[in-house]
């Protein structure tokens, strides 16, 4: 397969021969048939020959290399690391420098005198979009006890796994429980909130934030390919302080860029201009053209002052066209500032996961997926939808049945899985079962939601479309007011 090549799972499904009459029914066996053995077969035939590693693209996909490309590659990204000095091998943990902590559980056994051994994250390469580069991620959460000494015990009144080490007993934790914990600097970190006196009251402990940085600068460990290394500077990507760090790093930036602008506050509430920050992720929003490209020139001076630029390629703007909507935190923002849920792409099957599966584990782990990443859809597509500006009734009653409508597209997605992937689907799609089924699943969302609103959520659970038929959807709102925003 070519590489970066996508594999539309309704294709394949097309291709397949189906009983006459019963072509909805085994449709769905058929989706669920191609998914196994992509995810389960495909992948242990290919494991024989080939290494994956996940890829960076729009759709997470895996890259698979052969085994000896794949040996040259890693051995070469990892040199280049240790020869550049940003990772040092470690043959075993040094517990000389590490300053003794609490447990996180007052259940535990381990006396708070005793240090914890810190156990090492699990270090994987990612396929970086352009050329063969990688970047190095950390796991989080991962304990491997097996790279310590092999006398391993387990205490009743102890959550964690306990190891012997220099005759004394340790509690075993990783990298990123380790500073989570009541020292830690995670829990520092949220405390302080700003890494400045002029911006936090009372000031924060810089001594102890500094020692802290150190220490995870030099005692953090890293696994990859059976061998431990030690960051000697940086923070790999996945590291429970890198979005402590940056949202402290991106607070000064943003108190810089009060000075040069006015935007919105809980202390100046009648500016044009608003500005919102999740992470790295801004909304700046604004009454005209003319105020949102000065703000948006002010965010790239600031940022390129401080080190940073801005992402173009994920850059969205309504300022060419006011009838479109953004994409912020996984909602479409349209001019009026209403939320709408989005719609989502057509289905892309992607291996994300690497190792081979049983069959059983496949069936469960695609129900699982289906219920976490709702862009792998493949059934109850959305029919387009007409919200005019002129039409009689409220606007944000049409936004909220607009959301309805497609809330109920997303159950009956998640209800369609869960019944597929049972082992008594037979039973539930018969018609009995089915009514049943919907009785039980109409009661839930009176329950659950207002009545102006459960009729729209009904109406997106009963639209069901054959997957294989294709064709896009889209919806359309056309706001009554103009207010720009990128």
């Amino acid at each position: 397969m070519e590489y970066g090549a996508s594999i539309p799972v309704a294709d394949i499904c097309e291709k397949l021969t189906k009983p006459p009459g019963k072509e909805a029914t085994w449709d769905a066996y058929a989706h669920g048939l191609v998914y196994c053995l992509l995810c389960g077969a495909s992948v242990l035939i290919l494991k024989r020959y080939f290494r994956w590693c996940a890829s960076a693209e729009t759709v997470r996909t895996v890259c698979y290399f052969p085994i000896r490309s794949w040996t040259l590659m890693a051995h070469s990204f990892f040199s280049g690391l240790v020869d550049s000095s940003v990772l040092i091998p470690r043959l075993k943990p040094d517990l000389s420098g590490m300053e003794p902590f609490l447990p996180s559980i007052s259940a535990s056994v381990i006396k708070p005198s005793k240090p914890f051994c810190v156990a090492p994250s699990v270090g994987r390469l990612v396929h970086r979009i352009r050329g063969r580069k990688f970047r190095l991620v950390v796991n989080s959460g991962a304990r491997y006890a097996s790279v310590f000494t092999p006398r391993i015990q387990s205490n009743p009144g102890c959550s964690n796994s306990c190891v012997t080490y220099g005759g004394d007993v340790y509690n075993l934790v990783s990298v990123n429980q380790r500073l989570k914990l009541v020292n830690g600097l995670a829990e520092f970190l949220q405390r302080i909130r700003t890494e400045s006196e002029e911006f936090m009251y009372p000031p924060p402990n810089k001594t102890h934030l500094m020692k802290e940085l150190r220490w995870f600068l030099e005692e953090a460990t890293v696994q990859f390919g059976g061998r431990l290394y030690a960051f000697t500077k940086g923070l790999p990507q996945g590291s429970c302080v890198s979005s402590d760090l940056t949202s402290l790093y991106l607070a000064h930036a943003d108190r810089k860029l009060l000075e040069s602008v006015d935007v919105w506050s809980h202390k100046n509430r009648l500016s044009e201009t608003a500005v919102l920050r999740y992470v790295d992720d801004y909304l700046c929003i604004s009454s005209s053209k003319e105020s949102l490209n000065h703000l948006i020139d002010r965010i790239r001076t600031n940022d390129e002052s401080y080190g940073l630029a801005v992402n173009e390629s994920k850059f969205q703007s309504n300022l060419d066209d006011s009838d479109l909507a953004v994409n912020w935190l996984g909602m479409d923002i349209d001019s009026s500032l209403a939320l709408v849920i989005p719609v989502e792409r057509l289905p892309i099957f992607c291996r994300f996961a690497g190792q081979p599966l049983a069959p059983k584990d496949c069936v469960r782990r695609l129900a699982t997926s289906r219920l976490q990443c709702l862009t792998w859809r493949y059934a109850f597509q959305l029919n387009p939808e007409m919200v005019h500006a002129n039409s009689p009734g409220n606007h944000t009653a049409e936004v909220l049945r607009l959301n309805a409508q497609r809330l109920g597209t997303k159950m009956a997605d998640i209800v369609w899985v869960s019944v597929k992937t049972s082992p008594d689907r037979a039973q539930l799609l018969q018609p009995a079962w089915s009514k049943r089924l919907a009785s039980k699943l109409l009661y839930h969302v009176f329950c659950l939601f207002r009545p102006a609103c459960t009729l729209q959520i009904l109406r997106g659970l009963g639209r069901t479309r054959n997957p294989s038929s294709g064709g896009s959807n889209r919806s359309f709102i056309i706001p009554r007011t103009q207010i720009y925003f990128p």
